[in-house]
């Protein structure tokens, strides 16, 4: 698949693969963002990656967890499934999306094509848009699989202490300025409650090849530090489900970071 595009050089007529469009969003939000990548050479690599990748979701079933929930179908931001906390898998969800090169990295990929790389166990995870802007998404996620995904979030790895890190991320975090999420029609409310960061010690992040979203060698980078807005979803029905969302960072009139995505959801049964 090509599409036309002024990226690149020439006057703009040239035929552009679809990835090298995926890549240049990223190289957008990473030059925004004033990220820096350093390599070091003794046993803790010095690797500096601060990033934010946008997503959104929403989803209502008939189970409602908790008195009060007023989004029935969302695991609660102070409850814990699987033994986990909303702080403990955004970390483990950047430890997945960071693993793609850019070509197939789902924070990039705008069709859903990507969508169910790395997808194991019983909670599978959603990415947005690297560098921000608009995707419409399909994607087909087997039933009884809970979905976690961040709204927006930001990391920093292997910068500075764990206390210097968590002071930079929440800095960021503070300036989102608008969240909505709707399934099916029906918004889901009250977002901002679902706040949630690393827990104390922070985590590793972990590259297991050289081909990766940073193109950084593999390793442990750490202490590593995330924080943003989640949902965690409960199973969703077997069927189609349609879900919308959008995020600002920054003023609303004028944002420095902007994301509208669309998933066209297929929850399928499972083989017996």
């Amino acid at each position: 698949m090509t599409i036309r595009s002024a990226l690149g050089p020439g006057s703009g007529g040239e035929e552009v693969c679809e990835a090298d469009v995926r890549l240049a969003r990223l190289t957008k939000v990473l030059r925004w963002r004033d990220i820096m990548m350093t390599h070091g050479r003794g046993p803790r690599r010095s690797f500096v990656a601060s990033m934010m990748a946008v997503l959104a979701m929403a989803a209502l079933s008939t189970t409602v967890f908790a008195q009060g929930n007023p989004n029935p179908g969302v695991i609660p931001p102070e409850a814990k499934v699987l033994g986990k906390t909303y702080g403990e898998w955004g970390d483990i969800w950047w430890n997945w999306a960071v693993q793609f090169p850019p070509e197939m990295s789902p924070l990039l990929d705008m069709t859903g094509e990507f969508g169910t790389l790395g997808q194991e166990g019983q909670v599978w995870f959603l990415a947005g848009v690297g560098g921000g802007g608009s995707a419409e998404r399909t994607l087909t996620i087997p039933a009884g699989k809970y979905l976690f995904f961040p709204l927006v979030n930001m990391f920093q790895a292997a910068e500075g202490t764990e206390e210097e890190e968590r002071a930079a991320v929440n800095t960021f975090i503070d300036r989102v300025s608008f969240l909505e999420a709707s399934l099916d029609g029906v918004p889901l409310r009250d977002l901002f409650r679902y706040r949630a960061e690393s827990p104390e010690g922070g985590f590793v992040l972990t590259l297991l090849t050289d081909s990766n979203l940073f193109g950084a060698p593999a390793g442990d980078y750490e202490p590593a530090v995330s924080a943003g807005y989640y949902l965690l979803l409960a199973p969703l029905s077997v069927g189609e489900h349609e879900l919308h969302f959008r995020a600002v960072v920054g003023d609303p009139d004028e944002p420095d970071f902007e994301v509208d995505v669309i998933y066209h959801l297929t929850v399928a049964p499972q083989n017996k």
